[in-house]
């Protein structure tokens, strides 16, 4: 039950590079049991930003036991030189407090 940091972050592969001129945004989903302080995430919240890669940490704290589920949906752009995709994907992960 005590608190933690949760890590997201965007490593682009190959010639993709992280469009840094786009509005990146990770909103976080966590269920009763688990408060997220910042739960909605920015660019400058960042603690790592370039085209190379982008990571956020947020804290997450625990105050039930058992498994919770907390997951991130994340709002990003992904460049080549030629194009530019939009994406939004959501990953979730488990917590298991003791």
């Amino acid at each position: 039950g005590t608190p933690a940091e949760l890590e997201i972050a965007l490593e682009p592969r190959g010639e993709w590079h992280v469009n840094e001129e786009y509005p990146i945004r990770v909103d976080i989903k966590a269920p009763e049991g688990v408060n997220v302080p910042k739960a909605e995430l920015v660019k400058d919240d960042a603690k790592e930003f370039g085209a190379d890669k982008v990571r956020f940490l947020a804290s997450v704290e625990p105050s039930a036991a058992g498994k919770h589920e907390v997951s991130c949906d994340v709002s990003f752009a992904m460049c080549t030189e030629e194009n530019c995709i939009l994406e939004k994907r959501t990953v979730a992960m488990e917590l298991e407090v003791q």
